[in-house]
């Protein structure tokens, strides 16, 4: 008789949750044929505000969002708002589309129970996410930058769900020594697939668009054609912004250069290099949060990241020195 070990039977019981939990998946706190839909019309930047209109009159917290904010001291309205077709014509279609995909997030992560700072990491990280495939994509094709926007909010679906059924999972995430690939290893380790397989059968079960079902899908293998300009390919977008980290400053050293590398070779007139592309990420994505009534911590762990960053580099320089010396021959 085979014994099974108290780490064989944790990763039994994690994959057997998994699949029950993927099998009986069922959004609460929103409808999801509301939240397929409202991603559907956010892929259209000239989408009539009725249409949003129409959507929160049948979902009462969305419609209470909307009302929220427009009432909020960042909209600063002159008297009190009290009907959605005001309050969608005075936030405006860019602030409205912004809203309601961020609510639908906010609905998902709230309807899997998790910790609230989880929640919060997970939520910002997603945000920060979207903020910079739409940078990546208006730096290039200024008319093509909602589809990368929402494809980065949504690329990580199956992280919250794997983090509810797996304390250790967040141990995973936060390890920083750990890059994408070792990632997905241990994830299929745990749960018999990983976040990518996951969030794709969330994104099918809740009716998204083709489009972002594929980007779940992809948005960690780099494309074949890899001679190609990515700067013009959604597949090269998609898998850019995945090197981003999944929670906060976690960030593995092996993405962050890697990032550095592209960002270098395709978008070097648009960003001097990294870090001036993370502050301008991040820049965007903090306006965002406050136009959402939030208030994030991107900036504090944009910090994290440059310092990060920063020693990685005056690291690389040293040891290349000191094997230069070794070798005996000119670092220079």
């Amino acid at each position: 008789m085979l014994i099974q070990s108290g780490a064989d039977k944790t990763m039994a019981n994690s994959k057997a949750i998994l699949s029950q939990r993927l099998g009986e998946f069922r959004l609460q706190g929103i409808n999801p044929v509301v939240m397929s839909r409202l991603v559907e019309l956010s892929s259209h930047p000239t989408v009539d505000p009725e249409s949003y209109r129409d959507l929160a009159q049948v979902e009462p917290m969305l419609a209470s969002r909307l009302l929220g904010v427009a009432n909020s001291s960042w909209a600063s309205p002159l008297k009190p708002v009290t009907h959605l077709d005001h309050a969608i014509n005075m936030l405006g279609l860019a602030n409205v589309r912004a809203l309601s995909l961020a609510f639908c997030l906010e609905r998902f992560h709230a309807s899997l129970e998790l910790d609230v700072q989880d929640t919060r990491a997970l939520w910002e990280a997603s945000l920060l996410k979207a903020t910079a495939g739409r940078a990546l994509a208006e730096a290039v094709r200024p008319d093509w930058t909602e589809e990368p926007f929402i494809a980065g909010l949504l690329q990580d679906l199956g992280v919250p769900l794997m983090m509810s059924i797996s304390p250790e999972y967040r141990k995973l995430l936060a390890d920083s020594k750990i890059g994408i690939e070792d990632q997905l290893t241990q994830e299929r380790a745990i749960f018999g697939v990983d976040h990518v397989t996951v969030g794709s059968v969330i994104a099918y079960k809740l009716g998204l668009p083709t489009r972002y079902l594929t980007s779940i899908l992809r948005h960690h293998t780099l494309p074949s054609h890899s001679t190609d300009d990515p700067t013009v390919s959604a597949e090269w977008i998609d898998c850019l912004v995945a090197l981003l980290p999944h929670m906060g400053s976690n960030w593995n050293l092996g993405n962050m250069g890697r990032m550095e590398s592209i960002l270098s070779r395709f978008w070097q007139t648009n960003w001097a290099d990294l870090p001036a592309f993370l502050k301008d990420i991040t820049s965007q994505c903090t306006e965002l949060a406050g136009r959402l009534g939030r208030d994030i911590s991107a900036v504090a762990d944009l910090e994290k990241m440059l310092d990060k960053l920063a020693r990685a580099n005056t690291q690389a320089v040293v040891d290349m020195v000191q094997q230069s010396l070794r070798n005996g021959t000119d670092p220079r």
